[in-house]
């Protein structure tokens, strides 16, 4: 009983901030304000610029433009030269910034890679909004060829219920609401099955047959979901875009009955205010 009420007091206290943190972002947007101001265009990958521009010879340049987006591991000034390293989710590049000529220029150098990487690592530490289903034909495609492809590996006997089981668990959720308040996450799908736990921290019970957790990846400080059953794992890379108004979810569902991982992006979009 005692678990109960703690449950129900943090999830109260939840409802208050989240009401709260609600009305200072519609402020913001009334007044002309972007809410959530630092993002980043990430268009290309480490790892495929190195694949893409393996045959470069040294010294030669190209006039490409790439867009990453990643963590600063490390900067290290040599010279008149400031380097950084960035690690995104595939692999580590070494970025050199523009030669400094004066300490006045070396100090506008740190400014700038200090910034740099504070953009890049930044977090959604303080969030709230509810999303609905946005599935693009393109996703919902990829979703129902993920789903198909993981059937044929059953049996023929069981194919037709094993897809059928295999539909039901990849089911997009129609609504979902997430409430981030530091190391504190609260998740709710379809207006109902309201679970609250800690980044970090123990998995907590959900529904009748899950344990539910929250963590942060390493590469880029996204919020990762896990669901833990007797018959499987589900993990939710949770990706936001446009502001905080679009929501990717990067899920992969893992069974000691699949011969791989069950892969596929959903789509949703912030809830009409």
């Amino acid at each position: 009983m005692a678990e109960n009420q703690n449950a129900a007091d943090q999830a109260s206290t939840l409802n208050d901030e989240r009401a709260t943190r609600l009305a200072k972002r519609a402020a913001l947007f009334e007044a002309g304000q972007n809410p959530y101001p630092e993002h980043s265009e990430l268009e290309d990958y480490v790892a495929d610029i190195e694949t893409k521009y393996a045959d470069l010879a040294d010294g030669e340049d190209t006039e490409d433009v790439v867009k990453i987006a990643g963590r600063v591991v490390a900067k290290r000034g040599q010279g008149k030269i400031m380097f950084i390293v960035v690690r995104d989710a595939t692999a580590e590049i070494q970025q050199a910034l523009p030669p400094t000529n004066t300490g006045k220029d070396r100090r506008q150098m740190n400014k700038i890679a200090t910034l740099l990487a504070l953009v890049c690592t930044f977090t959604i530490t303080a969030f709230s909004a509810e999303y609905v289903l946005d599935n693009t034909p393109e996703l919902t495609k990829k979703l129902e060829t993920s789903v198909e492809a993981a059937s044929k590996e059953f049996n023929f006997a069981i194919r037709g219920i094993a897809r059928k089981r295999l539909r039901q668990t990849t089911k997009p959720y129609d609504t979902l609401r997430l409430d981030v308040n530091g190391d504190t996450v609260l998740f709710e799908r379809n207006g109902k099955d309201l679970v609250t736990a800690t980044v970090n921290g123990d998995a907590v019970p959900w529904l009748k047959d899950y344990m539910i957790s929250f963590t942060r990846r390493d590469t880029d400080n996204a919020l990762v979901q896990k669901f833990a059953a007797e018959d499987g794992d589900r993990e939710n890379v949770y990706r936001f875009d446009n502001d905080a108004r679009l929501l990717f979810i990067d899920v992969k569902i893992i069974s000691p009955k699949l011969d791989k991982p069950v892969t596929f992006t959903l789509q949703y979009k912030e809830k009409s205010r």
